[in-house]
């Protein structure tokens, strides 16, 4: 990975209503922000400069928090892990449920093991 290149954190959801939960389907899924949320230098340099030592995995993992993230999609750390929330009513008069995924792009290997562990800790 060049240093300079951008990270970024890409959002799905997937819903289901009590008719899809029945027929074992999704009513709903997609991409909710498929470029994802940029994190770059300039957010690491200003974080930094406010509390030392500051890493690009602290920065994802505090977002990732701050959406709600409960656990990743696998226990065991894996390049391929996402991100996701639990279970939410959207809709009570439908019975409509959704959860939202989170897909790192762009971070390095050892800065996805630094966010899995960190979540991991954190939850």
């Amino acid at each position: 990975m060049i240093p300079n290149e951008t990270r970024r954190i890409a959002q799905t959801f997937s819903r289901t209503t009590p008719e899809s939960t029945e027929a074992g389907d999704f009513s709903d899924s997609g991409w909710i922000d498929e470029d994802g949320r940029e994190f770059t230098l300039e957010d690491l340099r200003c974080e930094q400069e406010c509390h030392e030592g500051v890493t690009f995995a602290d920065l994802a993992v505090e977002y990732l928090l701050d959406e709600g993230v409960t656990h990743a999609s696998a226990t065991r750390f894996g390049k391929h892990v996402w991100y996701e929330t639990e279970w939410y009513t959207v809709d009570y008069r439908t019975g409509e449920d959704e959860k939202r995924s989170f897909h790192l792009r762009g971070f390095t290997y050892y800065e996805q093991r630094r966010i899995h562990w960190l979540l991991e800790q954190a939850v």
